[in-house]
């Protein structure tokens, strides 16, 4: 069985793949974070929102990542930091398409 250090690592890389797909899927345009049923004249807006959305987390996501494997303990401030930045993103996100197209949803 391995260490409480080892699976630390494993969930770094782990934290840097995610954010490798949010990135390569926000700086493709496509995937499964983009198969949506929204109605056709706000498609193109959403997806645009979605993929501004998608490669800023993936690119905090990767630092998040990157800063928890290498152990950068005097860096500590700037993980957390990291992360509610990129649930601010995330949540930003989803308030903003709510209230701009909100009506248009139902």
């Amino acid at each position: 069985m391995g260490d409480i250090s080892s699976m630390y690592s494993l969930m770094a890389i782990f934290t840097m793949a995610v954010g490798g797909f949010f990135f390569v899927c926000g700086a493709a345009n496509k995937g499964p974070i983009f198969n949506m049923d929204y109605p056709d004249n706000i498609k193109d807006e959403v997806r645009k929102v979605i993929r501004i959305a998608a490669i800023v987390d993936g690119l905090i996501l990767i630092a998040v990542g990157l800063l928890d494997y290498l152990k950068r303990d005097e860096l500590q401030w700037l993980n957390v930091t990291l992360w509610a930045l990129g649930t601010l993103v995330l949540i930003g996100t989803i308030v903003y398409i709510k209230v701009k197209f909100g009506k248009q949803l139902k």
